[in-house]
């Protein structure tokens, strides 16, 4: 998912794309949580934050909270709906290429360049 507004995060920040390797819960001083389960992070800016739903979490009401920096938002509540895996393509650090992603069974699995 992607939360979008202001002061978010600090300047922008991709997880390590080096090797394969599991998403981290904090990414530039940002968590998120949904339900208190930890949501992997993709990507923490100033105005956007892409975060996957931890597979623990099931269809209805989900309270999120954004922690920054050791503040946290005020609650707020979305409604889950199942989704079929996608494929979609992240950045990387620098912006020059594009790696393609898919999301299977609420894993993050790299699919390379």
């Amino acid at each position: 998912m992607t939360i979008a507004g202001t002061n978010l995060a600090g300047p922008p920040q991709t997880w390590n794309l080096n090797g394969v390797q599991q998403l981290p819960v904090t990414l530039g001083g940002v968590t998120v949580t949904f339900n208190d389960a930890p949501a992997p992070l993709a990507y923490v800016s100033g105005t956007q934050i892409n975060a996957l739903a931890p597979a623990s979490i099931a269809p209805g009401p989900v309270r999120v909270v954004v922690q920054s920096n050791g503040v946290s938002s005020s609650p707020f509540t979305i409604a889950a709906t199942p989704a079929q895996p996608a494929a979609y393509a992240v950045p990387n650090a620098g912006g020059g290429s594009f790696f393609r992603h898919g999301g299977i069974a609420g894993n993050f699995v790299p699919g390379g360049q």
